[in-house]
């Protein structure tokens, strides 16, 4: 059965997606988030809009908690990358830029795959200079005041309308 999309607002649609499709998705496929492979398989297996409101809306949660160092401290940051390609995909390039800013200071050589995900895991950025964290702060800082430069739930929300979402 096919939702109506359009009669819901930005904030239910994402929810819904959020919840009912990336959230039961995870729920019948998780049971150990020690698993970080098995959890981004599962993640990136998922239809792109669904994968793309959970990275983003994992991301946005834990910012908004805690800031970036508590996004990679928690692990979610092991999606970072693809979270990089659903900003571009949505438009939301003051986003993209922050998070962007962001792996550059959590991963300066680079890493990629499992060995950027044993970074995440061992929280090898821990070991940083002192000016790390001031960094990150202040990447903080600048999503917090996004609102004035990006709408990020309406952008989210106008890319899941053009999508088939079921």
């Amino acid at each position: 059965m096919k939702m109506n999309l359009n009669k819901l607002s930005d904030e239910d649609l994402i929810d819904f997606v959020y919840c009912e499709l990336a959230g039961t998705k995870i729920q019948e496929n998780i049971s150990d988030f020690t698993d970080l492979k098995k959890w981004r398989k599962v993640v990136n297996e998922m239809e792109e809009p669904v994968a793309t409101v959970y990275r983003i809306g994992i991301l946005n949660l834990e910012l908004m908690n805690g800031g970036l160092i508590q996004y990679f401290d928690n692990c979610y940051g092991i999606f970072a990358y693809e979270t990089l390609e659903d900003f571009k995909r949505i438009g939301a390039n003051y986003s993209y830029k922050i998070l962007e800013t962001c792996l550059k200071h959590i991963n300066p050589k680079n890493y990629s795959d499992s060995r950027f995900i044993e970074l995440v895991a061992g929280r090898e950025y821990d070991n940083y200079d002192d000016s790390f964290e001031m960094k990150l702060n202040e990447l903080d800082d600048e999503y917090y005041e996004l609102d004035e430069k990006e709408n990020l739930e309406k952008l989210l929300a106008d890319y899941l309308r053009h999508q088939n979402v079921t």
